[in-house]
């Protein structure tokens, strides 16, 4: 590791040296300026280099003080360069090929294009020069002609300050067997005395060999640089990186900048597996999941991510402790949550992004009990629910305390269990009282949280006071009331038959909850909905703020307003209230975006209009139509949105992701068609064979309606094998799952413009189309997936019993299958294309710019 601050304050020690030698040297020749420092200094100076007044064993004693000053700054700025890290000098490269055409210049700009991508290295790259910084840089251009010492000085000590980290070279590469292309790197340090390392990797074309250095360059110094420090490779501080392991996480993470979650998800499982500890990365996986729509799927990732690195119960004791046993060892309390902390900088972001999930219960709950899943997804489904419901009853069988037939753990543990395979609505119950303990316990650790160093996160003091006293309070609120609603009663009531409360003094939460908290959580309870001004009352209380310092923040007004958006689940369309709290809802929206920045409100605007759950019966209302026509302007026409978007969106997705990979696959086919002369036996066998995989692939997909991530990713990556990667690219594909704005839907414009300010009739249209897709899907696996497979296998036993002449095909005949095999890719194409739903990109290729 490059010990900086050593070298800093080695070089200010030797430089403070010089200063006192020259201060010593002047102040013994002069008389009146002694009490001057600098002047002493600067008369040293003069009797050092101007006049002949000292001794040789003086002069040499400079000498050797100067050289060693300058060593100490020189070995400070190798060191600083090779930890931020400086600019990465890259050589010529050689060509170590048999084909003297060999593409040199073009792998080496490549390369360095692939470097400045991963926003981890500077924009630099040799073999020039860097830009000049300063004087000295500058100075160096001088003519080197000149005999004025001065000037020499001056060329000459830019020569010897290093300006480049680490120094790479390389050599082109090229094997019979595939893959074909390779490139021998070196990556060189300055520091140490030139440590370096060398690969060759190896890629199908010149691109992908060079992707692949350039991740490995990058996993190579990134352990020993400042970057190391940040998540999410804390882990690996001054250790060897694997670079598989940084290019599936680069891979994983511009697959998701550009929306293409399945390619995501599967580059973040290729991660994880070699890093199955590393909390950042997990939260990344959930990220992907949510937006894919996989709710359970992202719950289990983060219980995952809890139980990493700690012992069985810790977490379950620290979150139920109550305050007696805290004000009883203050100490044991605050160092344990100190060092909880310290050992997890990323435990405050997990921790709220848990809470938040567990909140959201009507998604969760909905996932939890679905039974349409098939094949290995019933499998998984089924292995997430067992183990989730075993964490569930050992940590939050409290919560279920106040609903149990008895009052103890054991009947609470089997109550849990039992509604967790039988009730939604008490489910929903149970997960709401646990998000609020997660977000009560996590408002009183983020004091202490906050002197430890890298733990921010969008979870403020604000923003934990809002959900802790207002948002689940009310979301535990709402279910209760369906819980009531739907006739299932709690197994032990009070004396007067009425389920027994939460908050109050005999509630579930009385123990570990502190009077005031309990309290201003209870009033919310009450009764569904809450009044306007209740809520009002305490939003307002929740934000404010000692001496109104410091300000609220986007994300603080970001959370009152989906508070306001959810309490309007309780109101019928026509209730005076509905008006009120959109307004205040619109308003606190419009005050968080008045506090971001422009990039960054661009970016939340599908989160806004799309995504957020709570926000949901807030986009049926026209003050939000207007706020979003003012904040996001499309200049097209307005269409309604539905409650649940992923679901049109993953269809959509769905469709064109079979549409365009069964398009590459018959261009493909068509162009093996084409290719003259006789073909390779076993080639085509190769061919025939992951044309086999494939239709077994779109088989699963079709049985399963396409609701399985990995089927798709398995679809995506045996259509990147078959197809030319150039091909892939020029398509861009897999494509990315489109926002709500771009998915088309056909027939919509036979309905009214007023009929679909309903939510019901939006509701309806929105479920046609994603119906049709489904069965259009589900049509494919006989009409298509199956003939193909029987077709691939027919292919093959036919080639291998044929009498071949020198393993070699005839032409007729491998044209003859190759056009068979087209013609059915594109039979697939043309049968999704009539499914009803397609994709408009924002941005058309051929938009006339301004000259």
């Amino acid at each position: 590791m490059p010990r900086v601050w050593f070298w800093r304050l080695l070089a200010l020690a030797t430089t403070a040296i010089v200063l006192v030698a020259l201060y010593r040297e002047g102040s013994a020749t002069g008389e009146w300026w002694r009490g001057s420092p600098a002047v002493a200094i600067l008369d040293g100076l003069d009797a050092l280099l101007v006049r002949n007044g000292l001794a040789p064993w003086k002069r040499f004693g400079f000498l050797l003080l100067g050289i060693v000053c300058f060593l100490c700054w020189r070995h400070w700025q190798m060191a600083r360069l090779a930890y931020l890290p400086g600019p990465v000098d890259v050589h010529q490269f050689t060509n170590a090929t048999p084909d003297e055409k060999a593409p040199v210049d073009d792998v080496k700009s490549r390369l360095c294009r692939h470097l400045s991508e991963t926003h981890i290295y500077p924009p630099y790259a040799g073999p020039a020069d860097p830009p000049p910084k300063g004087f000295l840089d500058v100075a160096e251009k001088m003519d080197t002609r000149t005999t004025n010492p001065v000037l020499l000085a001056l060329q000459a000590l830019p020569r010897l300050w290093p300006r480049t980290g680490y120094l790479v070279t390389g050599s082109l590469q090229i094997r019979q067997q595939e893959p074909r292309y390779g490139i021998s790197a070196t990556v060189t340090s300055f520091l140490g005395g030139g440590r370096s390392a060398m690969t060759t990797q190896w890629g199908r074309s010149w691109d992908e060999a060079t992707c692949k250095t350039a991740y490995w360059i990058l996993a190579t110094v990134l352990p020993v640089t400042r970057l190391a420090k940040i998540a999410p490779w804390r882990k690996w501080l001054g250790r060897e990186l694997p670079a598989d392991l940084f290019e599936a996480y680069n891979e994983g993470k511009k697959a998701q900048d550009n929306r293409q979650l399945d390619a995501a998800l599967w580059s973040y499982a290729r991660a994880l597996r070699s890093d199955p500890f590393n909390a950042d990365l997990r939260l990344m996986v959930a990220s992907v999941q949510e937006d894919l729509g996989l709710f359970l799927d992202a719950l289990d990732t983060y219980q995952g991510a809890l139980a990493i690195g700690e012992l069985t119960g810790r977490y379950s004791d620290h979150l139920w402790s109550t305050r007696r046993r805290r004000l009883t060892h203050p100490w044991r309390y605050l160092l344990g949550i100190l060092g909880y902390v310290v050992r997890r900088r990323e435990s405050i972001k997990l921790r709220y992004q848990y809470a938040c999930t567990l909140a959201y219960s009507e998604r969760t709950v909905e996932h939890w009990f679905e039974e349409d899943a098939v094949g290995e997804r019933e499998k998984v489904h089924r292995q997430m629910r067992e183990r989730l419901r075993e964490a569930f009853v050992d940590r939050y069988w409290p919560a279920a305390l106040a609903f149990a037939e008895q009052a103890d753990e054991q009947s609470a543990k089997d109550w849990f269990r039992r509604i967790l395979q039988e009730s939604p609505a008490a489910t929903r119950v149970v997960l709401q009282i646990a998000a609020a303990q997660e977000i009560y316990r996590l408002r009183e650790d983020i004091v202490l949280a906050r002197l430890v160093p890298g733990t921010q996160s969008a979870a403020t003091r604000t923003v934990l006071r809002v959900a802790r006293d207002v948002w689940t309070p009310l979301r535990l609120s709402k279910a209760l009331h369906e819980w009531r609603e739907q006739g299932w009663q709690p197994a032990r009531l009070d004396g007067a038959g009425v389920p027994t409360p939460v908050f109050d003094r005999s509630g579930s939460l009385r123990h570990w909850w502190g009077r005031t908290a309990r309290r201003r959580a209870q009033a919310i309870t009450v009764s569904w909905p809450p009044s306007v001004e209740l809520l009002d009352r305490a939003i307002s209380r929740a934000q404010r703020r000692w001496l109104r310092w410091p300000h609220l923040s986007s994300y603080d007004y970001y959370t009152a307003a989906c508070t306001y958006g959810f309490a309007l689940y309780g109101y019928p369309p026509d209730s005076p209230g509905v008006e009120q709290l959109a307004c205040k809802a619109v308003a606190q929206l419009r005050a968080s975006l008045a506090c971001t920045e422009s990039g960054v409100a661009a970016r939340l605007r599908a989160w806004i209009v799309s995504s957020d759950p709570d926000l949901a019966p807030l986009r049926h209302q026209p003050e939000f139509w207007h706020f979003e026509r003012d904040e996001y302007p499309s200049l097209k026409l307005f269409f309604p949105r539905p409650d649940k978007v992923i679901n049109l969106r993953m269809s959509a997705y769905v469709k064109e992701l079979i549409c365009e990979g069964a398009s590459l696959l018959e261009q493909t086919w068509h162009h093996r068609g084409l290719q003259s002369g006789e073909v390779d036996i076993h080639r085509f066998l190769d061919w025939l064979s992951l044309d086999l995989q494939t239709w077994e692939t779109l088989e699963r997909i079709a049985r399963d309606r396409a609701r399985y991530w990995r089927d798709r990713a398995d679809f995506i990556h045996l259509v990147r094998d078959a197809v030319d990667p150039a091909r892939v690219a020029a398509a861009g594909f897999p494509p990315a799952v489109p926002g709500f704005d771009d998915v088309v839907m056909a027939g919509s414009e036979d309905f009214d413009w007023a009929d679909l300010r309903s939510p019901d009739l939006i509701e309806e249209l929105v479920q046609q189309r994603i119906d049709r897709v489904d069965r259009t899907i589900s049509a494919m696996e006989t009409t298509f997936a199956r003939r193909g497979c029987d077709a691939s296998l027919r292919d093959s036993n036919r080639l291998c019993g044929r009498e071949m002449r020198d393993g070699r095909l005839r032409e007729g005949l491998s044209r003859e299958i190759c056009n068979g095999h087209s013609a059915r890719w594109r039979g697939v194409m043309e049968h999704m294309a009539k499914s009803g739903l397609s994709v408009t990109a924002n941005e058309p290729a051929d938009i006339q710019q301004r000259p």
